[in-house]
């Protein structure tokens, strides 16, 4: 499976339906996380390092049109994009959680909090939920 199947529009634009995504800032810890959220029966665990997550965003900067940059840039969007890419560009990897429910959610939110994760969403049919 390709890292980036599902979360990926044809736009290009990021959106992992079905996801919680978090934040982390010890990149070491991530294969402990990655071995938790498994051991909780959590199948589909994606981590990406900073750097595979900045040439992801170059990449696809690189397919938008124009018209896809204006909107990004007069979108809501823009201003969490801009703070998730500050502290990835600070050596933050990125956990992502396939939950198929609010039990679910719930769950990997805990485990991903207890391991640091920081800016946590869940992704869901059309509406993006902070978890705190």
């Amino acid at each position: 499976m390709d890292s980036n199947e599902g979360i990926i529009t044809g736009s290009g634009m990021f959106y992992p339906k079905g996801f919680v995504v978090a934040l982390v800032n010890e990149p070491d810890g991530t294969d402990t996380i990655r071995q938790h959220l498994r051991d909780a029966n959590f199948d589909d665990v994606r981590v990406f390092n900073s750097q595979e997550i900045l040439a992801d965003v170059k990449l696809i900067e690189g397919r938008q049109s124009f018209f896809d940059r204006v909107k990004m840039s007069l979108s809501e969007e823009g201003t969490p994009r801009e703070m998730y890419l500050e502290q990835i560009k600070n050596g933050a990897s990125m956990v992502l959680v396939r939950a198929h429910s609010n039990e679910t959610i719930a769950s990997a939110q805990a485990i991903l909090k207890a391991h640091g994760g920081q800016r946590m969403a869940y992704y869901g049919e059309g509406t993006i939920r902070e978890l705190r």
